[in-house]
């Protein structure tokens, strides 16, 4: 029996994304460099970020000396652009672009590294494999997926025979190891009014390859295996 065939056209593909007819588009900034939010130490230090610089203060020669005999951690701070590669061929796809989408959400690729979005993350000097890092643009948000589920609506979960995923957008800080947070929380949620629970504290580094992968939480609080992909359609 003969089966006819075609190659899917653009139009053939669903959107991950709103039909925008359905929703009010809100008016937030298209870059996440308009967002700068003031974070205490306490919070530097849960997102794995080296603390404030101090601020001198005079005081007496044995309280300076005491203070002197506890020492942070050392630890290594990452500054740099991200460069997408094809996991299955090596193939470059382009750096990120700072800019958002009208959804609030980035996925935009560049040629170019100048201009490109810059993000920082920090770990432990003695840590080969640094886990549940939060990864920062400058002048925004945290830089963080947040989860929206696809195609039915009816879990947060992710696993074999799923269809549900995470696309990534900018989102306040979530403790490590958090499962999805609702709230007004994300850029996505800030550009669309959908609700969208979000995680953040969920990279992992290689300081060797210099790769960055995911673990996804799921609601029960299990890890699936996590995935990467660019979906080029929207």
């Amino acid at each position: 029996m003969p089966i006819v065939g075609a190659l899917p056209t653009k139009n053939d593909y669903p959107s991950i994304n709103p039909d925008p007819s359905t929703i009010e588009l809100k008016n937030i900034p298209r870059s996440s460099g308009s967002m700068k939010p003031k974070m205490t130490n306490a919070q530097r230090f849960s997102m794995n970020l080296p603390p404030l610089k101090p601020k001198l203060r005079r005081g007496t020669r044995a309280l300076s000396a005491r203070q002197s005999n506890t020492s942070p951690r050392p630890r290594t701070t990452q500054r740099c652009n991200i460069l997408v590669t094809n996991a299955d061929n090596g193939n470059t796809l382009g750096y990120i672009n700072p800019v958002w989408s009208i959804f609030g959400e980035y996925g935009l690729l560049q040629s170019t590294q100048a201009g490109a979005l810059e993000v920082s993350f920090s770990y432990p000097q003695d840590d080969l494999s640094p886990a549940q890092l939060d990864i920062t643009a400058f002048g925004s948000l945290t830089w963080s997926p947040a989860m929206s589920p696809f195609p039915d609506g009816t879990s947060l979960n992710m696993g074999p025979g799923s269809f549900n995923y995470a696309f990534i957008d900018s989102t306040t800080q979530i403790p490590a190891g958090s499962t999805p947070q609702a709230g007004d929380n994300n850029s996505f949620t800030a550009a669309t009014g959908a609700p969208s629970p979000a995680e953040s504290a969920i990279w992992m580094y290689d300081p060797v390859t210099q790769e960055i992968t995911v673990q996804w939480v799921n609601p029960d609080g299990s890890t699936p295996p996590s995935y990467i992909i660019y979906y080029s359609i929207d």
